[in-house]
């Protein structure tokens, strides 16, 4: 069998190319893989930047970035999997599945009725938006990131779809690992989109630390970086907030760099999604919440934002504290603090729920939606 696994942003090395990669990783029980993508990228850099294990894989890059070329390859494949994040791309594969991080609208007219109409629009509509932008209609099965995905998907394009959580790297951290005062936040630094809010974090923290009650703690923030000058510029202004406090700023760190500062963390914060509009905007929110998870299988006891994705993760008072508010977020934030007994307790719950999201139950249900589609 020949496998094509399709991604335009390989090079990204993010959450999104770790998910899609394990999909890569696991088809090696299937027969040839190919990954595609529209730029040059480093297999070996994939492997060791996101612990994947892709030395059977071959890479794949497309002449020309046009959503027609990957289309026409696609065809050449007994499956195809297309995770490229908002891709239209339709599939001509004799199988396929649709990997959607998050669902998305095309058309400016049809943008606004879905963002702006409290009711569903009339099946004329309906019918006329699948004829023009219904690519996903070509694909035997679409796959969802998580249950939030999958919300917005059938809300949206008015489909199934399979909820496939992403496998997450934990177990890196021996059990009696040493924890030290700091609070950890992972997430890319860009501008726009579902922007991790590292700004309302950093105020966040500033306030704590003036008011004089976290003596000794402090704030790490690590993500990669795009080099678009609005994304450098927003990195620039993130930098600038953190200046003169015991805030560090850790950009496009390795993954043993990364691996060191969950393993030493105490606390886990997440802010994506706040002060938005979910109704208008779902896309801005966490769409599930890797990086929680893998912050929790390390013992980091995560107090993350009562939205989206992380609603999937967290049970208050048993695995970590989610909030809504920033006096929610610093009062929680305390509590971890202030009481080391109902920190273990926490500490074992969050490292248990992370073993929820393996590979190994990543793969069974893998095999279970490819039953499905082959």
């Amino acid at each position: 069998m020949r496998v094509g696994v399709y991604n335009r942003y390989w090079n990204t090395l993010g959450g999104g190319e770790r998910y899609i990669g394990a999909f890569a990783q696991y088809a090696s029980r299937l027969g040839s893989v190919d990954l595609i993508a529209h730029q040059p990228f480093s297999i070996p850099m994939l492997e060791a930047r996101l612990k994947l294990r892709l030395e059977h894989c071959r890479p794949v890059i497309l002449d020309g970035d046009s959503d027609d070329v990957a289309e026409d390859l696609s065809k050449e494949y007994d499956l195809w999997v297309n995770g490229s994040f908002m891709s239209s791309v339709r599939s001509r594969a004799r199988r396929s599945i649709l990997v959607v991080m998050f669902p998305f609208l095309r058309g400016k007219v049809l943008k606004s009725l879905w963002r702006t109409s409290l009711i569903k629009p009339s099946p004329q509509i309906l019918s006329l938006f699948w004829n023009r932008h219904g690519f996903w209609r070509s694909y035997d099965a679409i796959a969802a990131l998580s249950n939030y995905s999958q919300k917005w998907i059938r809300h949206w394009w008015d489909a199934d779809s399979f909820v496939l959580h992403p496998p997450v790297d934990c177990g890196y951290c021996a059990p009696d690992q040493e924890k030290e005062r700091i609070i950890l936040s992972v997430g890319r630094f860009f501008e726009g989109g579902h922007n991790k809010k590292h700004d309302v974090m950093i105020a966040a923290f500033k306030q704590m630390y003036d008011s004089g009650v976290c003596q000794g703690l402090e704030f790490h923030l690590c993500g990669g970086t795009h080099p678009e000058s609005k994304h450098q510029a927003y990195l620039r202004y993130i930098r600038d907030a953190a200046a003169g406090y015991p805030i560090s700023i850790h950009s496009d760190v390795s993954r043993k760099e990364l691996e060191s500062l969950y393993c030493r963390a105490s606390i886990f914060w997440h802010a994506a999604g706040f002060n938005e509009n979910e109704r208008r905007w779902p896309e801005r929110f966490e769409h599930f919440g890797i990086s929680t998870v893998e912050a929790m299988g390390a013992g980091c006891i995560p107090v993350v934002i009562a939205k989206a994705g992380q609603n999937e993760i967290i049970d208050p008072g048993v695995n970590g504290y989610s909030w809504e508010t920033l006096e929610e977020l610093k009062l929680n934030t305390l509590r971890v603090l202030d009481d080391p007994r109902s920190a273990k307790i926490l500490r074992e719950g969050a490292a248990s729920t992370s073993a929820l999201f393996s590979f190994q139950v990543f793969s069974d249900r893998l095999t279970d939606l490819l039953r499905q589609v082959l």
